[in-house]
């Protein structure tokens, strides 16, 4: 049996929370635009070729045009214009607010001096505002403009829903802003917030394409921020032809208990049929896309490699409340013990991670990799468990936070109830940097953690669990010394998880 002192006094010899700050960081990087497009198949094929993916497009006394919306978008429109060069004409972005100053030391978030793309900031913290309308309909004017002699390019991220709203002719902003805040703080997740978000727009689901279904081309260019990369729901789908049924957006306000709460505008609205014309874009239309987290996840098991860390993704589209998933996640890692330690056989070990797996969606094989792994008796170091998705909170409370840190703050706590767990150590970041409305992008979360709240302020951790306050937890204490701050990143593949399980050698 494994000796729990001897992982203890090994523990203390490795800094596994600089490592997985270090991990996270080189995630990142790996799914910022320049990484992406300098890894994807685009390029402009002088004199008159655009090449995307596999596909070859004539541009023969064609103008290029471009128009973007999301957290990643202008670091993408940056590395397009690099690409294309003068064939670039003109282009419209709408990026989050405080873009500009962010990065306004970083060479490649910066568009040329005579760049003819212009850039507007809007939509704090990440919901629709006045500034945010402004330019989405300035966007929506300016495709309605094209024609066969034009080839548009529309750049989508994480974010673009918020930046690119224009609602349905019967809903004023404000009224789509409070049933998009109710349906999130009710745990909605992005796949329902994004539907309804259809339903309430004159924009998205395909119809900012049909705005400009005179274009010689459509091009879309997609960083994914959800699971599965479903291009219909991702930014709300802006340039893919689609008709939710009035049913699906007025069963989801039903399921969260909303249909009494809505102002009556955005009801009636729901309640209309709908129909787009699918063949207007036909032959028209391309869709890539260019980044997801998968890209990010195989980084970060490159790196655990690299450092002696068995990585193994366990899911790419993990989902659900956080309350959930943090016992989940522990149940995984006392798991993992008992079988290294033997006191579970294989197939008790495998029985237990099928009875997970609906919740926590595993990769195809991981159950398998993660009991070799474990049985491996040459490994004497950790393991890493990575997930990417994107989590629910159930708002109860007043206070300030994001999934990423509740998600933490919530593993710190589980992990002090159980003795076995207590070398456990526990990331949860947002890609985008941002969780919730904090300059945070997620936290760590240990016994440390757990131990350091204990000290501060008995029974403190709880106290902001209950008032979903874990932002002012963490920057209270110890000095913000658990936090991870990244600053807007520029990018967006949803969140990451990384869950380090400590071993040694059974012999």
């Amino acid at each position: 049996m494994v000796n729990l002192t001897t992982v203890s006094k090994m523990c203390e010899s490795i800094n596994y929370s600089q490592i997985l700050r270090t991990v996270f960081g080189k995630c990142v990087e790996s799914v910022k635009p320049k990484s992406l497009l300098n890894s994807q198949k685009i390029e402009l094929i002088l004199p008159n070729t655009v090449r995307v993916g596999d596909e070859y497009i004539d541009i023969t006394n064609r103008k290029c045009h471009l128009v973007g919306f999301g957290k990643a978008v202008l670091g993408m429109a940056v590395q397009i214009e690099r690409i294309f060069g003068n064939t670039l004409v003109s282009g419209i972005l709408s990026v989050p607010l405080g873009t500009a100053k962010r990065f306004a030391a970083d060479a490649d978030m910066q568009l040329r001096k005579e760049s003819v793309i212009k850039v507007f900031e809007g939509a704090r913290d990440n919901m629709p505002d006045e500034n945010a309308l402004s330019t989405a309909r300035s966007i929506y004017e300016y495709v309605e403009r094209l024609t066969d002699d034009d080839v548009l390019f529309v750049l989508i991220s994480g974010g673009g829903s918020a930046l690119l709203p224009i609602p349905a002719d019967q809903i004023k902003l404000d009224e789509k802003v409070q049933v998009i805040q109710k349906l999130a703080r009710s745990g909605a997740t992005i796949n329902e917030l994004n539907i309804v978000r259809i339903r309430m727009s004159s924009i998205k689901g395909g119809k900012l394409a049909l705005a400009a279904r005179r274009a010689h081309k459509v091009v879309s260019l997609i960083i994914s921020d959800i699971c599965g990369d479903p291009i219909n729901l991702i930014a709300s789908g802006p340039t893919l032809i689609q008709d939710i049924e009035k049913e699906k957006a007025e069963q989801i306000l039903q399921k969260y208990n909303l249909i009494e709460s809505v102002p009556k505008s955005v009801l009636k609205c729901l309640s209309t049929s709908t129909h787009s014309d699918s063949n207007a874009l036909l032959g028209k239309s391309l869709v890539q896309v260019i980044g997801n987290n998968s890209v990010a996840i195989n980084v970060g098991i490159q790196e655990l490699n690299n450092l002696k860390i068995r990585g193994i993704c366990m899911s790419k589209r993990l989902e659900g409340d956080v309350s959930v998933l943090s016992v989940l996640y522990c149940k995984i890692a006392e798991a993992v013990y008992k079988l290294n330690s033997g006191q579970i056989d294989r197939e008790r070990f495998q029985h237990l991670l099928d009875s997970l797996e609906e919740t926590l969606k595993y990769v195809e094989g991981f159950s398998i990799e993660l009991t070799n792994a474990v049985l491996d008796r040459t490994n004497k170091n950790a393991i890493c468990i990575i997930s990417g998705g994107e989590p629910t909170v159930t708002v109860r409370g007043v206070g300030i936070g994001g999934r990423n840190q509740e998600l933490a703050l919530r593993m710190a706590t589980e992990i002090e109830k159980n003795p076995m767990l207590r070398d456990i150590v526990f990331l949860s970041g947002g890609t985008d940097g941002i969780d919730g409305p904090t300059d945070a992008a997620g936290a760590i979360g240990s016994l440390h953690v757990a131990n350091d709240c204990r000290e501060w302020e008995n029974g403190s951790a709880e106290k902001y669990l209950e008032n979903n306050d874990s932002y002012n937890l963490f920057k209270k204490l110890c000095d913000g010394k658990y936090h991870i701050k990244t600053g807007h990143s520029g990018t967006n593949v949803m969140d990451l998880h990384f869950l380090i399980i400590p071993l040694t050698n059974k012999e």
